[in-house]
């Protein structure tokens, strides 16, 4: 008997095999045009500016025995570190990205079945997975040499074995969970609070005693403990500091220039970062208080000047930055004495816009020369559909979860991400939400879902009025 449409391309969701395989096709696909379209080298990816603070510390250790520069978590180094030690740093960093691409395609799978699961329907099982798999929003990043790739993988694949754990209560599950949420922290360590996130919502689920969810808890929490334990050992050693995470937000260069105080200026009215020529420009009039004006940004612009000029010696240009950050300190005080509503409300929405911004992403496909328009054009209209349906089946979703506490792994995950970048952290750029994408997909799925079974319900009572 011949195979009908919905067995040959919708057959269960059990048949793994049949899905990973079209993961991998679909995931494969974008890789290899990407190379054929972007790259005519023996090099496969892109490497951008915060490239060299992920790999070139592996590439120290390896050809010198020095760990340096040392101020991220070593998360994506300790998966490139054994490539760099048996190839060359370009064979490394091809292999690197192909296991990007392996990870990428094999969690499509997972979160589909994380829908299904916890949604209770199989068509959030197909829209998922094929909304997901031709994500080239988050797919094109399998070919750059970040954390952005890794980081959604394992975020999907630590909810997916946790909830497993949930359901079949087998403490493999739940240590595989944990294996997956180390890298993701000490690849992003914005997302150390999912340690105590997601044991909290499965004890909103399940109505446990403490005693149980602790225990849960302490089991999921254990490998980062004696991972991060060995880290801030390394940093004892090395600076007489206790540091959990990071050292600085930054980076020590920038630390130490005039790019951190001009950064923190602007974050305190919700202005993004210091442009490429490293100057402040166009600060907006609601920014303004008593304590600075345009001229005082005029000044602001000639102490940059002279912080940076090789002209000067080392001390004068100390004293320069250090005037500098005296007063764009005192600037960002009064914004925040002055103008609360424009630091804790506008800062943190015009951060929140800055994030959801596609126009900054970087889409590789869109410079194939015939159908580039049209798939720059396919894709922002998607991105932007998936980010407002996102957005209000997010907010259905939370409110369905009061009966079913477990759905707040899904809302809960963008939720988090969103807020603790644009309000905490204050550092947004568009990159920043890809580990959340994949649940923003589903949160979207959800509202025409629901839209779709409301519509029905009011044809059948029309029908039967």
């Amino acid at each position: 008997m011949p195979l009908n449409f919905k067995q040959l391309f919708f057959p269960s969701p059990s048949n793994w095999k049949y899905w990973v395989f079209v993961a991998f096709f679909i995931r494969s696909l974008f890789f290899f045009v990407q190379i054929h379209v972007f790259h005519g080298g023996s090099f496969w990816g892109i490497e951008v500016n915060d490239t060299y603070s992920y790999l070139t510390p592996i590439d120290n250790l390896v050809d010198k025995g020095i760990f340096s520069p040392d101020f991220r978590m070593p998360g994506y180094g300790m998966v490139y570190l054994p490539l760099r030690y048996l190839f060359s740093r370009t064979v490394a960093c091809n292999i690197l990205l192909l296991v990007q691409l392996l990870f990428s395609a094999l969690s499509i799978y997972p979160l589909a079945l994380i829908a299904q699961r916890l949604l209770k329907h199989v068509l959030f099982f197909y829209a998922t997975f094929f909304l997901y798999a031709i994500s080239y929003y988050t797919c094109c990043f399998d070919q750059l040499l970040l954390t952005e790739s890794f980081s959604c993988s394992f975020l999907i694949l630590s909810l997916f074995y946790f909830i497993r754990y949930f359901d079949q209560k087998k403490k493999r599950d739940i240590v595989i969970s944990s294996f997956f949420m180390v890298f993701l922290i000490f690849m992003r360590p914005v997302f150390l609070p999912l340690l105590i996130i997601f044991p909290g919502i499965l004890f909103l689920s399940t109505g446990k005693s403490w005693k149980n969810i602790l225990t849960t808890a302490l089991l999921f929490a254990a490998p980062f403990v004696l991972a991060d334990g060995l880290w801030m050992i390394y940093n004892y050693k090395h600076y007489e500091k206790i540091v959990p995470l990071t050292r600085t937000k930054w980076s020590p260069n920038i630390d130490s220039s005039y790019v951190k105080p001009c950064n923190e200026f602007i974050e305190s009215y919700g202005g993004g970062y210091v442009r490429d020529d490293g100057m402040l420009h166009r600060i907006p009039a609601y920014a303004y208080t008593s304590k600075f004006n345009e001229d005082s940004i005029a000044i602001i612009r000639s102490l940059i000047t002279m912080s940076i000029d090789p002209k000067l010696s080392l001390d004068e240009r100390d004293k320069y930055l250090k005037i500098l950050t005296t007063k764009l300190d005192a600037y960002s005080q009064s914004i925040r004495n002055e103008k609360p509503y424009v630091y804790y409300i506008k800062a943190p929405f015009n951060n929140v816009s800055r994030l959801m911004d596609f126009s900054s992403q970087m889409c590789i496909l869109f410079f194939v020369k015939k159908y580039g328009g049209y798939m720059h054009s396919f894709y922002g209209y998607l991105y932007l559909l998936t980010i407002y349906s996102g957005f209000w089946g997010m907010c259905l979703l939370f409110a369905k979860s009061i009966k079913d506490p477990l759905l707040l792994f899904i809302p809960t995950i963008p939720f988090y991400t969103i807020f603790v970048h644009s309000f905490v952290v204050r550092a947004t750029e568009n990159r920043y939400i890809i580990p959340s994408y994949p649940f923003i997909i589903i949160c979207g799925i959800f509202l025409f879902f629901w839209i779709f079974t409301k519509v029905k319900s009011i044809a059948k009572s029309s029908q039967k009025a």
